[in-house]
């Protein structure tokens, strides 16, 4: 890492990790953030884009005295931002109207960044395709440039959201019932915008008074695991309450693990389809389920919701274990899918008891470490 200080300009110096003279020195805002690499005795001219994004996410006392040469209102409009710091404030340094569009609506500007709006081109061109109406520009990424947008984009500022969460707000706000939702949300945060995206139908139900309560981690999992049981959503539809939607649970699982209530998944002609094999080993007390009649078992024996998985588990997305000892319980593997396609990553993505209850600290100990010990030898 360089030695950092501020004597007026930033100075950023390698040479002792390099073993020879290395430096970078970036002068303050007033004189356009100019960049100088001086190695070996040489001087060279580079870009503040050369430099990095880096450059603006590092917390040091040298690095913020430089950014406070920048007009505070540009330096708070930048912190707002994931990305493409350098790109933005190479054109603010130069543009008024960029500077302007930073401040009022940095996200809108981040878009259009983002989109390739801007690449390759002069800054007599930026200035001329920014200088319109700020609806304007939401045409321009393909929304339909309602003043509603322009007001959304500027709210979500404030809550620092990174870049898919933006990217999936864009989308968002071309769908009409969830602008006009978000319009009286007091923040328009990364887990409303995650939600939303996934279940947008969710505003045009009574269902929406679910949405806050969808930010605790055991009720988002409980109304998931009802979308992916009921065939007809109805009933979630009309669910108004955290408790109402965990009685709607409780029933679909009971529905779910009578006798008749789940048919086993088949091929074309007939024959009850097989599970992969599973990614990680049992043990003498965890054991995988390996027949879809397995999984529908321990649903009916533990009365949860574990069948609704099995098409999952078919699709070598998400494989079930049962341990024995000390207590019973329900193990939940989630297999996240690799470079080529294939298996990747395992995840312990859930352990649940009898009726979804926690597995006591001792058992959780034991899983934890078969999982750790068996992964490895299981994917090797």
């Amino acid at each position: 890492m360089a030695e950092a200080f501020f004597d007026g300009a930033l100075v950023l110096d390698w040479s002792d990790s390099v073993g020879h003279s290395c430096k970078l020195r970036i002068s303050d805002w007033d004189t356009g953030f100019v960049v100088t690499r001086c190695e070996r005795g040489e001087d060279a001219e580079l870009s503040i884009i050369d430099v990095g994004d880096w450059i603006f996410t590092i917390r040091d006392p040298a690095i913020e005295a430089w950014r406070n040469t920048m007009p505070e209102a540009l330096d708070k409009a930048l912190d707002s931002l994931p990305s493409r710091h350098t790109s933005i404030i190479r054109w603010a340094i130069d543009s008024e109207i960029v500077r302007d569009l930073l401040i009022s609506n940095p996200l809108l500007l981040w878009l259009l960044v983002d989109s390739g709006l801007f690449a390759r081109a002069s800054l007599g061109e930026v200035n001329r395709k920014l200088g319109v109406k700020q609806r304007v520009l939401c045409s321009r990424l393909g929304l339909q440039g309602t003043e509603q947008q322009v007001r959304m984009l500027k709210r979500a500022a404030s809550e620092h959201l990174h870049m898919r969460s933006i990217r999936k707000l864009k989308k968002l706000l071309r769908d009409r019932e969830v602008c006009k939702y978000l319009r009286h949300q007091p923040k328009i945060t990364s887990s409303i915008v995650s939600l939303l995206e996934r279940y947008p139908w969710l505003v045009m139900h009574p269902a929406r008074s679910l949405i806050d309560d969808l930010h605790d981690r055991e009720t988002l999992r409980c109304f998931e695991d009802v979308v992916q049981m009921l065939f007809d959503l109805e009933p979630l539809f009309n669910c108004r309450t955290a408790a109402g939607l965990w009685r709607l649970h409780d029933r679909v699982v009971a529905d779910l693990n009578a006798d008749d209530g789940f048919r086993l998944l088949r091929d074309e002609s007939g024959r009850v389809l097989e599970l992969p094999a599973q990614p990680l080993l049992g043990n003498e007390v965890i054991q995988p389920l390996t027949t879809q009649q397995q999984i529908v078992n321990e649903g009916r024996a533990m009365k949860h919701c574990v069948a609704s998985y099995i098409r999952r588990v078919i699709d070598g997305a998400y494989y079930l274990y049962r341990m024995e000892e000390p207590e019973r319980l329900t193990i939940g593997i989630r297999v996240l899918r690799g470079p080529g396609g294939g298996p990747g990553q395992c995840l312990l993505r859930e352990v649940r008891g009898k009726c979804n209850r926690y597995p006591a600290d001792a058992s959780m100990r034991l899983i934890e470490d078969w999982f750790e010990n068996s992964e490895g030898a299981a994917n090797g």
